[in-house]
């Protein structure tokens, strides 16, 4: 039953069983894929795997990934196209794609970012955020369209420093329009991370 997932409208074959568990071995002329793997499945099938790798592993195998995902692959023509290097910036804050899909952004995008001397050396001193004069004043806009980007780099503990009423400076955290009391309906958790149990009406 389980090779039948794959394997449709075939007949049964006693022979099957005695293959090595190798998915290339297993490569029967009319396989189908399963219906989940509809057009441009090769460039959507990050989350996917990443989600239930064991669903991949009844059909492929880690050298099945590692044709593509090996290290260094970013460096490799037809991964990511020419001049990625150069606009991976906008891909990441537009959303195009979700780096974390494939790369740990804690440990792979600060190691190419430090030795780009894109990485400030002290929390929220400098570095990367440099290249743009004035950026912590309105770091804010930039938080609430993509956190993910902010996460990346930086801890809750860095926000914090500043926007935390029972510590820090006191500064608001909260933009225009904030509805307080629909986020402490949906979630007090995330309040008391800030106000403790003093959480304001």
């Amino acid at each position: 039953d389980f090779c039948l997932q794959c394997h449709v409208d075939e007949p049964a074959l006693p022979t099957v069983a005695a293959l090595a568990r190798d998915a290339r071995s297993l490569a029967i002329a009319g396989r189908q894929p399963p219906a989940a793997h509809g057009a441009n499945f090769a460039d959507r099938h990050a989350g996917p795997a990443s989600a239930a790798s064991t669903t991949c592993a009844g059909c492929h195998v880690r050298a099945d990934c590692l044709e593509c995902h090996r290290p260094q692959a970013a460096a490799a023509p037809g991964y990511h196209p020419v001049g990625f290097l150069a606009r991976h910036p906008a891909a990441a804050y537009a959303r195009e794609t979700s780096c974390s899909d494939c790369h740990n952004v804690g440990s792979f995008c600060s190691s190419c970012h430090a030795a780009s001397g894109l990485v400030a050396r002290r929390t929220l001193r400098g570095g990367y955020h440099d290249a743009k004069q004035f950026f912590v004043a309105g770091h804010g806009q930039a938080a609430r369209q993509s956190l993910e980007t902010c996460v990346a780099c930086h801890v809750e503990r860095d926000c914090l420093t500043c926007h935390s009423a029972v510590g820090g400076r006191h500064i608001n955290p909260h933009g225009p329009g904030f509805d307080a009391s629909r986020l402490r309906r949906k979630n007090p958790d995330v309040c008391t991370a800030c106000h403790g149990t003093a959480i304001p009406n």
